[in-house]
């Protein structure tokens, strides 16, 4: 299995084997979308369960919609996420080429602009990852509080593997940004990145505490 080779798609422990045996992965980025895009589809499973049938009661119609919008949106950002990866292990295979030629001493312009240009790919896919975490998140924590309190612990798992995507994703982006030589393009994505970070943490925080409130009653 190579870098570019579209895995998201593979049987689940097809992918486990490889990761045992050492075989060549997605990097980071790869790793993540995977991982943000199991959460999003336990938030989906979530939403669905807890909408249940409409009922005649505006308490019962509410909660329908609420839970049935929430399911329609983590469903298409799960699978919005999966073409990145195919993009990551594209901009992946662009960064060593450049690394490789680079750390072999030609320091030529056309290297190091190719590298810094393969730098800032780099950096873009994982921002546009980072966006639809927080677009699922701030969803699942929109209706934690009417989700199925049998269903409270899969939300809040997925709620966790977006969050743990996203912290993969920062050390990704902090990673790129340190080798780029535009430092004020790297400047402005550390910027940008102090920014998403909080948004994940809180969405999460609140899905967390619902969820431990819930089973601890």
């Amino acid at each position: 299995m190579s870098t570019t080779d579209s895995w998201m798609t593979r049987p689940f422990a097809e992918i486990l084997g490889a990761f045992h045996r050492g075989k060549p992965l997605p990097a980071a980025v790869g790793a993540s979308i995977f991982s943000g895009a199991i959460g999003c589809s336990l938030g989906a499973k979530a939403a669905r369960v807890s909408k249940g049938n409409p009922t005649r009661s505006p308490e019962g119609e509410g909660i329908h919609s609420i839970c049935a919008e929430a399911e329609t949106k983590l469903a298409r950002l799960s699978q919005s996420l999966i073409p990145i990866e195919s993009e990551d292990g594209k901009a992946v295979k662009r960064i060593l080429h450049f690394l490789h030629r680079y750390e072999a001493g030609d320091r030529s312009v056309a290297v190091l602009d190719g590298l810094d240009e393969a730098l800032k790919e780099g950096i873009r896919t994982p921002f546009s990852v980072l966006l639809l975490l927080r677009d699922a998140l701030e969803v699942m924590a929109g209706f934690v509080d009417v989700c199925d309190h049998n269903l409270i612990s899969d939300l809040a798992t997925g709620a966790h593997l977006c969050m743990a995507a996203g912290e993969g994703l920062y050390l990704v982006i902090q990673s790129n940004s340190q080798l780029l030589r535009d430092r004020a393009h790297a400047d402005g994505a550390l910027e940008e990145l102090s920014q998403i970070l909080p948004d994940l943490r809180a969405s999460t925080k609140k899905i967390h505490d619902t969820a431990m409130a819930i089973l601890q009653s």
